[in-house]
């Protein structure tokens, strides 16, 4: 690290290191870099304090495209080609049928004032690609707002003051982030051009669709607790979050640490997590989200929760249900299956020691607040 730059040395590891994607020996980094060793994804965040706003957007939904005006779909270049060659080889005709060549002078005349749209053509297909690039630029700044990695979580939680939070943000269903994927930019034309791809903008966020009833987790019991840490730490740390309960059911050795946050629920007894299921989420909460980690009846439990209203995420194992959307995880990489094809993407996996220190954390703020239960 030097005063104008920080730079990642592999030092000759077995698994090697990549840097957006690509395998490298040195290379400079920053804020926006995604660094891989092995199994685990890191970013560069500077600490210090931060805007106890910076997460308000976190969970929130930007499926909806960004618009861009599309004023080149208004120019028809095949029109105009066809305005400035039709009127040249009528007159070349005229002018070797006649033998008189001052029509080639009116013909030129006519395919001269095309030129006007020809170039305002050109002109408007360079504004579209700016727009588009500057279009690229904020789907980017949105989506990492509405999907802030875990390490900018921590360190939101790591500098916020004891005490309420400071936040009007809205509450209601958040969407959790999984990880990252290489993806193209959410951008739609007004009006649609069929041949238009949006730009490719790197490895973005991928986030669950809260508005799925159950989401089934299967994979290496180490690398699932990773991620339903994570997904933990996001639901009690999103300031959108803060009116959600969280039921997790199952002997969870790798969750205990969530036994400090005031608005989740610990059950290895089926009646107890069937009675919390029915009775609701509680009257200080708006909704709920149940994370089965084992139990012998999965079915039965996600049933329930789905008839009260409540998310479910099973961990279970066993066959995943027809509906819903699907999480596998491998040593190395994921796949998020839903509506569309599958989707390959790097997972988030919180170590326990982080997900222990942020839960401890944010219980004491809960408490000093007066909001812990």
């Amino acid at each position: 690290m030097t005063d104008s730059a920080v730079t990642v040395l592999d030092l000759g590891s077995a698994n090697g290191v990549r840097v957006d994607g690509r395998r490298i020996r040195t290379a400079v980094v920053s804020t926006e870099s995604l660094i891989q060793c092995g199994g685990s994804s890191i970013s560069l965040a500077f600490g210090g304090a931060t805007d106890p706003g910076s997460q308000s957007a976190a969970g929130s939904d930007v499926t909806a495209p960004v618009v861009v005006g599309n004023p080149a779909a208004h120019s028809n270049r095949a029109a105009l080609l066809l305005a400035a060659l039709l009127p040249l080889a009528i007159g070349v005709g005229l002018a070797v049928v006649t033998g008189m060549w001052i029509f080639l002078a009116f013909t030129a005349v006519s395919a001269v004032s095309i030129l006007v749209p020809v170039a305002t053509g050109r002109r408007q297909r360079r504004e579209l690609k700016a727009a588009v690039t500057a279009a690229a630029h904020v789907d980017t700044a949105r989506r990492r707002r509405a999907a802030p990695s875990a390490g900018e979580l921590s360190l939101g939680v790591a500098s916020a003051e004891p005490g309420p939070l400071k936040v009007a943000a809205p509450t209601g269903p958040v969407w959790l982030r999984v990880g990252q994927s290489q993806q193209r930019a959410n951008i739609r034309l007004d009006p649609a051009d069929p041949g238009f791809r949006p730009p490719l903008l790197g490895r973005m966020p991928v986030t669950l669709d809260p508005a799925t009833a159950v989401t089934t987790l299967r994979g290496p019991a180490p690398a699932v607790a990773g991620l339903v840490s994570s997904f933990v730490l996001q639901l009690a740390g999103y300031p959108a979050a803060r009116r959600t309960r969280i039921l997790i059911h199952g002997p969870t050795p790798p969750l205990l640490a969530a036994r400090f946050l005031p608005a989740t629920i610990l059950s290895a007894q089926e009646a107890s997590t069937l009675e919390a299921l029915a009775a609701g989420p509680g009257r200080e909460y708006e909704r709920g989200v149940l994370i089965i980690m084992a139990a012998l009846r999965p079915s039965g439990l996600r049933s329930a929760a789905v008839s009260h209203g409540w998310q479910v995420i099973d961990c279970a194992g066993g066959p995943a249900p027809a509906a819903g959307a699907a999480l596998l995880l491998s040593e190395r990489a994921a796949w998020l299956s839903s509506a569309g094809p599958p989707l390959e993407f790097t997972p988030d996996l919180l170590p326990s020691g982080v997900f222990d220190r942020n839960c401890r954390r944010l219980g004491a703020r809960a408490t000093a607040s007066g909001s812990g239960t």
